[in-house]
């Protein structure tokens, strides 16, 4: 047995009898516990002691089952006791004579007119009631003794449970067993997560139950009893389970409940749980007006005072290190290094980006790559770079030190500017601030990273939420109309935290912790979004390009459909790529209190598919490298339906997945569909095609684009295919075409000759250049051609293509190439192969 649940059974089997959560021995059925009170009341009105409330009790129950012989009703007056624990009547002393009949029983009462068998009248007050139970208050008299260190609402702890355990597993149930001894034994709702892995080792190792179960008498808390009365769960004797239509009722009070944990002393509750009110407002809509107010920020911002002195001190030092005073002081290369990544440990960059502190308390700016900066400095070309992956720019030192050096100067006239303005109260005086701004460096002012370096300066002007989404995100939940432009966001969300008076960093601790799973709303349907912003594009579809390694299936990508990064999600798939990597998984998410919550968290194509959705107006591009590397039909798994296209190209079918639409039209009702302006871009190397091969019914699906292997008539391409091979006279065209032709002449076995050939963007330009004294760059070339041929297109029969008098490995191959001069170099194939390479001088 592991050695935790171990220390638990132990645990359990040192505690008390009944050391749990507890409820008297007596009916739980609330009518009939309704009957009683209205019974003890006659009773307490009109009898009095003259009449042992015993008999009187007994005589009424037995009047009453006369005229209503369904009812069932029992004689037990002691039953009185769960009516208090239900808030029914308050308890003043022992006697129940001397009790006091509570707001909540008038309220049953005035609702069904006293026949309290209707409990579908007033259901919600039974839920209410049960919900609002306590462990342990002074109606229970295991208080003071075995009960004394309990001090949890059950209810809310086990709705808890059951909503982690479904974000993890799909199916929001614990068994009996579970609930019993791991979740009905629990002190404090703090020790869920405890809870939660002891219910894991459990169901790891089920021949432990028997030794839990063992125990049921020691435990028969019957609880479990009045759990069976809420509306939004499934019990009977092997499991408790949230419905399938509830779990957002319930996650919405579990939220609500975890950002207001009433304290209340004992008398405090006591009358709590007598009265008419809630432990939460009825609907998401009340809770968001009971506590999303200036007030309420205000006072939860007071949790974060540490963080707000912590935060003061990091600004002075970022000031010290990184303000106009600091930059000025900089030049030459020493400015690169401290400014930009790569250079220094140390820099600019690096602080914003990277300091996990510093993202903690002043938010998050990752994401992306190297690129979003102006220049980074790349330690495998040992330069300092710009541009963008697919079009990277070596610098020379002196280029780097011009352009950081104007980055600089862009920065400490930005601050001037800023600090120029004599108020930032409106969005109109952001908007100003952006355009004087924009004057000055318009190539970074709309870049994260130098907001937040504003932040880090002014952090009185510019608020903690840098990214787009996330400033929709928090204006959507305060109910603000969101700007069009960042810094008009930047103006709306400041002024907000002005008027609750605290600080943007306590505003985002406090956002980040109570606010993040508020639902905000968003269009639900197609037709406003297609309609009324702008007309959605059609012409969505699905594309295999095939071809031989290199023919430039990805170069096709780019140039032809699509070179805007931001409308791309490019993935590869490969054996061990799997649907939850595709598509999305639950996974657990730390809060910065600590606690762990289990979101879905969304994969490239769930990503994408949000993007077009509320995009109309943008076709968007998912492009999968290498489709036929991965179990292609297993990793589409239930997307597979949606390939199927209309004549507009959106899909065809629709599918249910509550986790795609919830995040792709935040409504998990919502059937899935791919729009119409959505393509799904794939590249299949057909020398791989039996790597995971692609049945009939998946390729029907797709239209096939062979690539052919041949360079084109673009000066781009007629410049790639005269490059000469380092520094000999063969051109890379001339190259691959004479190889290619003893490819396709010879019998390559186990698999279609063509296939082994060579593409025309097998490699790239630089890997062509000869740059003299340097062997490492000189290398590229026959570590990728040769090695290929001798390793895979001529793997079996080497001799028809290599010297094998003077090379017997790939080493001597390599060796031999690099070793030699100009056209000698080629001296590793065969004589014959020799001659149609080398022109004849």
């Amino acid at each position: 047995m592991n050695a935790l649940l171990q220390k638990k059974l132990d645990e359990l089997k040192n505690a008390k009898e009944f050391e749990c959560w507890y409820l008297v021995k007596h009916s739980t059925n609330f009518g009939h516990l309704c009957y009683l009170v209205s019974f003890l009341k006659d009773y307490m009105e009109h009898v009095g002691s003259s009449r042992n409330l015993e008999s009187y009790i007994s005589a009424k129950v037995q009047d009453i089952n006369l005229k209503k012989p369904s009812l069932g009703l029992s004689n037990n007056y002691r039953a009185l006791r769960v009516a208090a624990f239900f808030g029914l009547i308050k308890m003043i002393s022992s006697k129940y004579e001397e009790c006091e009949f509570t707001d909540t029983f008038f309220e049953i009462d005035k609702r069904c007119g006293g026949e309290y068998e209707k409990t579908e009248l007033y259901q919600d007050i039974i839920t209410r009631q049960i919900e609002k139970m306590f462990v342990s208050s002074s109606i229970d008299e295991g208080k003071v003794s075995v009960r004394r260190d309990f001090a949890i609402f059950p209810i809310m702890f086990l709705n808890k449970v059951l909503l982690e355990i479904g974000k993890v597993t799909g199916k929001y149930s614990i068994s009996m067993i579970e609930y019993r001894y791991l979740v009905a034994t629990t002190k404090k709702y703090e020790d869920y997560l405890e809870t939660m892995l002891y219910i894991k080792l459990l169901r790891d190792d089920t021949s432990v139950s028997p030794q839990f179960e063992a125990m049921r008498s020691k435990f028969d808390n019957r609880m479990n009893k009045a759990i069976e009365l809420l509306d939004y769960l499934e019990c009977d004797n092997n499991k408790i389970e949230i419905k399938r239509d509830k779990v957002q009722e319930v996650a919405r009070k579990v939220y609500y409940f975890e950002s207001n944990k009433p304290i209340l002393t004992d008398a405090q509750y006591i009358d709590f749980l007598c009265s008419t009110k809630a432990l939460f407002p009825e609907s998401g809509e009340t809770i968001k007006a009971n506590f999303l107010t200036l007030e309420w920020f205000k006072e939860k911002a007071k949790e974060f005072q540490a963080e707000e002195e912590e935060a003061a001190s990091l600004y002075v030092d970022f000031e010290r290190k990184y303000g106009v005073d600091a930059l000025n002081a900089l030049s030459g290369e020493d400015l690169l290094k401290n400014l930009f990544l790569g250079g220094n440990s140390d820099n600019l960059c690096h602080e914003l980006e990277y300091v996990e502190r510093n993202r903690d308390l002043f938010g998050s700016i990752k994401g992306g790559n190297s690129y979003k900066y102006p220049m980074f400095f790349d330690k495998e070309v040992n330069a300092w770079v710009t541009g963008n992956r697919y079009n990277p720019k070596q610098l020379t030192l002196d280029e780097a030190i011009i352009k950081g050096t104007a980055v600089r100067d862009g920065l400490v006239a930005a601050v001037a500017t800023i600090k120029e303005m004599s108020s930032f109260d409106t969005v109109e005086d952001y908007l100003s601030l952006y355009s004087k701004l924009y004057s000055i460096i318009p190539d970074i002012i709309d870049s994260i990273w130098v907001s937040k370096y504003f932040h880090m300066i002014f952090p009185q002007i510019f608020p903690v939420f840098y990214n787009k989404d996330w400033q929709l995100r928090v204006l959507a939940v305060l109910k603000i109309e969101p700007n069009d432009t960042a810094y008009g966001r930047f103006g709306q969300i400041n002024a907000f935290v002005k008027e609750c008076g605290i600080s943007n960093v306590a505003f985002g601790k406090v956002f980040h912790k109570y606010c993040t799973n508020i639902t905000v709303d968003e269009p639900e349907d197609d037709d406003f979004i297609d309609e009324v912003d702008v007309k959605r594009l059609t012409g969505g579809e699905n594309i295999i390009l095939y071809g031989v390694p290199g023919a430039g299936k990805s170069y096709t990508i780019k140039h032809e459909y699509c070179i805007d990064d931001t409308c791309i999600e490019r993935l590869v798939f490969h054996p061990d790529y799997t649907y939850s990597d595709f598509v999305g998984q639950i996974l657990p998410r730390i809060a910065e209190d600590g606690t762990v919550n289990y979101e879905f968290t969304p994969g490239p194509f769930t990503k994408l598919l949000r993007k077009a959705y509320v995009n109309p107006g943008i076709m968007f591009y998912l492009v999968i490298e290498e489709i036929n590397r991965g179990n292609a039909p297993a990793i589409f798994g239930d997307i597979f339906q949606l390939l199927d296209r209309d004549k507009d190209g959106k899909s065809e079918y629709e599918i249910t997945n509550a986790d795609i639409a919830k995040i792709v039209y935040q409504n998990d009702s919502h059937k899935v569909s791919i729009p119409s302006n959505m393509s799904i871009l794939c590249t299949m190397n057909t020398s791989d095609q039996n790597v995971f091969t692609l049945d009939t019914a998946f390729q029907r699906r797709w239209n096939m684009r062979l690539i052919k292997n041949k360079f084109g008539e673009s000066e781009e391409d007629r410049k790639f295919a005269s490059m000469k091979i380092l520094d000999t006279d063969v051109t890379w065209e001339h190259f691959f075409t004479e190889i290619n032709k003893v490819i396709l002449s010879k019998n390559i076995r186990m698999t279609s000759s063509e296939d082994k050939r060579l593409g025309t963007h097998f490699l790239a330009e630089e890997d062509l250049e000869y740059i003299e004294g340097n062997e490492k760059h000189n290398r590229m070339f026959p570590e990728k051609v040769l090695k290929y041929l001798w390793d895979d297109a001529f793997k079996f029969t080497k001799e028809d293509i290599f010297d094998l008098e003077k090379v017997k490995s790939l080493e001597d191959v390599i060796e031999l190439f690099i070793d030699s001069k100009k056209n000698e170099r080629f001296r590793v194939f065969k004589e014959n192969i020799f001659k149609t390479l080398v022109p004849i001088q």
